[in-house]
């Protein structure tokens, strides 16, 4: 559900990103920004970035900001490529329903590919849009890790950083 916020640094409480227990998924961060691994990961790897301040857009980031993610996100996708043995990785931001966006907090995906790992390249977005179904809610076509699950695999990550 898109929520208006006004005041884009409160978190809203309904947004998945702004739950207290988001931390405990990451494993880089920087002033602004945290690396999180997905919960419903379409490949081994799949992390994303998000603001630590509800955002909705990244065009709602000033220019400091979008230097800063740009810094953490190649940092990202560097470890994660290593971490989990990948040729190379996707990376994509849906910005806004039009454009995919299904949960209203801005977030990058960084998505680990390995040659023959989908039947195409492309292959991954369809693979993302099976996370929610109609009503936006969780999925049972691609299957969700526990949060102790999470912890483990972003504990693994910051092990090799």
């Amino acid at each position: 559900m898109f929520l208006k916020n006004e005041n884009k640094e409160r978190p809203i409480m309904d947004c998945v990103f702004c739950k207290d227990d988001i931390s405990e998924q990451a494993f880089l961060e920087s002033d602004h920004f945290r690396c999180i691994y997905n919960k419903a990961p379409i490949l081994p790897g799949h992390s994303m970035i998000i603001t630590k301040e509800h955002v909705q857009s990244m065009l709602d980031l000033d220019d400091a900001k979008r230097s800063e993610l740009m810094r953490l996100s190649t940092r990202a996708a560097k470890v994660i490529t290593d971490v989990f043995n990948a040729d190379a990785f996707n990376w994509t931001v849906q910005d806004r329903p039009p454009a995919g966006q299904t949960v209203a907090h801005f977030h990058l995906h960084i998505i680990p590919r390995r040659n023959g790992d989908l039947p195409n390249p492309g292959d991954w977005y369809p693979q993302l849009e099976k996370y929610y179904d109609q009503t936006n809610t969780h999925s049972e076509e691609r299957p969700s890790l526990t949060q102790d699950e999470l912890r483990e695999v972003a504990m693994k990550i910051r092990k090799q950083i």
